[in-house]
């Protein structure tokens, strides 16, 4: 996969590097920007589904404990 390092304060470098990424056929992104309509989406990881059309969005979330519900 390709890993997007820019952080939060590049938003438009992230950006032209997910467009990077895409271009150069990367199936797997870790840390994708987007901006759609000025909304700007920084995904934890995005995947290519078997369709080879759409995308997999994966929000990955950690905590030090487990939690009761």
């Amino acid at each position: 996969g390709a890993l997007i390092d820019e952080d939060h304060l590049h938003t438009v470098e992230a950006l032209a590097s997910t467009r990077s990424a895409l271009a150069a056929g990367a199936k797997i992104i870790y840390e994708a920007g987007a901006l759609f309509d000025n909304v700007l989406v920084r995904a934890d990881i995005i995947v290519q589904a078997k369709d080879g059309k759409t995308w997999d969005l994966i929000e990955v979330k950690s905590s030090t404990a487990i939690k009761a519900l």
